[in-house]
């Protein structure tokens, strides 16, 4: 159950996606007895399986050193200590743990030991060439200093969602084992509540993966306050993140509550409802306006029947990357297909890719102990050499799209782990359990069946991100191939 933090979808993914679609709807009843174990008076879960779910969700992340994580629940209130070597890695545990079933908040005490001394002027100069070098940020006007790894950034951007992609990219940052954002936003000269609160509920609606039926939004002089029910930790943070627009000074969440069982279609005051397309393109447009890698650019999007089409001109591989994954999120989506043309403003030589992708693997926290071979050709790079898991290959991915000048990326690197075997009727059980402590998917709704470590979905789900998030729940469980026949009844509202 990997958290939505991410909002990318892992390559092993691709391939089963290209099958949504095919196949009926038909509903499964799982009962294996440890779901229901878990419940306490219908509808509280039960401290001691929360914390095995959560310590098992950390298991399955190659980049979380899982052993070195304590985890302690209390009606519901996680508790997360221990030892990560970056800030990366941190904030990914407090994910999922937030993305698992029942946890009302998180309390992360989790410190970061780069496990070296660390030179107060490396970070910094990686902090400040990483900020410098990557296309969405090389113009903010960021200082940056550090005391023993812990960052501190000082500056003006023009957006919330500018300050928090500078903390992002200096999170990825080797040596850094603590980020103070003292950024400031720019805030336009007038706003008013008026117009803010109607922009926030929008894009609470419009973002498949909050439920905003039971969210009420309310603005007063510049201070928003969130009330209601959701159905997740992350869930609150996600909504709580959506609230930061233009001409917002606060924003007051202590109201917005979590129940696990706000995500059962049951207990739902209203659903999602059909969209015609040019709503679609509507929404997908204006999920592009918030996002400091796309922004910039003129992207032509096109809806047929949910079958979202992505045209137009970026001058880096990362916007291309985004305007995809921003797609993807938006409700009344299930199929995204980018035909997005990189540009670069200039075009570097072979070798001027060769040295930047070099000194981006050395900077990123994940990558930097893996020797991997990079060769470009004609603005292609090529990647290979061997890396432990699936999420080393897509964070390569992810960290080489945001090197300038590169137009395309041919991954080959290879994962050196095996699928380890596992009796089908232990796969099934665990991905039945897998899909019980996600509250992203309706487990009730998903039948499984698996054959010779070979998962079938079938079911009907609500919105494309379900699809994903219920394939990757099976992968967790075991699986060695994950075959979906989901079918997607989604739609956009207003």
């Amino acid at each position: 159950m990997r958290a939505k933090t991410r909002f990318a979808i892992t390559a092993r993914m691709l391939i089963p996606l290209l099958m949504l679609m095919i196949g009926g709807a038909s509903v499964a009843q799982p009962n294996d007895g440890s779901q229901e174990a878990a419940r306490d008076g219908g509808r509280k879960l039960d401290d001691h399986r929360i914390t095995e779910a959560i310590d098992s969700q950390l298991a399955h992340e190659p980049a979380i050193p899982a052993h070195r994580i304590d985890i302690t629940t209390i009606d519901g209130i996680v508790n997360l200590s221990g030892t990560v070597s970056n800030l990366a890695a941190r904030r990914d545990a407090r994910d999922i743990a937030e993305s698992t079933k029942g946890v009302l908040a998180v309390i992360n005490r989790i410190t970061v030991d780069p496990g070296k001394t660390v030179d107060d002027e490396a970070p910094v100069d990686d902090v400040k060439t990483a900020l410098l070098v990557d296309p969405a940020t090389e113009s903010f006007e960021v200082d940056v200093k550090a005391d023993e790894g812990a960052i501190t950034l000082r500056g003006t951007v023009d957006s919330w969602a500018e300050r928090r992609l500078a903390g992002d990219v200096t999170r990825s940052i080797a040596g850094v084992t603590s980020i103070d954002n003292l950024v400031q936003v720019e805030q336009p000269e007038t706003r008013s509540d008026a117009e803010i609160a109607p922009e926030i509920r929008g894009r609470l609606r419009e973002d498949a993966s909050i439920d905003d039926s039971d969210v009420e939004v309310t603005v007063d002089e510049g201070t928003v306050t969130l009330t209601g029910t959701v159905g997740s930790a992350f869930e609150k943070r996600a909504a709580t993140y959506k609230a930061w627009v233009a001409g917002v000074d606060t924003v007051v969440n202590e109201n917005l509550t979590v129940e696990w069982w706000a995500k059962d279609p049951q207990q739902r005051r209203s659903g999602f409802t059909s969209a015609d397309d040019s709503k679609i393109e509507k929404v997908v447009e204006r999920a592009m306006l918030y996002d400091p890698r796309v922004e910039s650019f003129e992207i032509g999007v096109s809806a047929d029947s949910g079958r979202v089409t992505l045209t137009g001109r970026v001058d880096n591989l990362a916007a291309k990357s985004t305007a995809e994954d921003l797609a993807q999120s938006c409700i009344g989506v299930w199929h995204v297909r980018n035909l997005i043309k990189v540009r670069p403003e200039d075009y570097p030589t072979d070798e001027t890719l060769e040295q930047r992708a070099r000194e981006a693997i050395e900077r990123d926290g994940f990558l930097e102990s893996y020797e991997m071979d990079v060769r470009a050709s004609d603005g292609t790079l090529i990647l290979s050499g061997v890396v432990d898991s699936q999420f080393e290959k897509d964070r390569a991915q992810t960290v080489m799209s945001r090197v300038q000048g590169i137009e395309e990326i041919r991954n080959r690197l290879d994962i050196a782990a095996d699928w380890t075997w596992k009796s089908d009727a232990a796969i099934e059980m665990d991905v039945r359990d897998e899909l019980f402590w996600s509250p992203f998917v309706d487990q009730d709704a998903i039948e499984v069946k698996v054959d010779n470590g070979e998962v079938t979905l079938r079911g009907q789900v609500e919105d494309w991100s379900e699809v994903s998030d219920a394939i990757e729940n099976a992968y967790e469980g075991g699986a060695r191939v994950v075959i979906s026949h989901l079918d997607v009844e989604s739609g956009a509202d207003g």
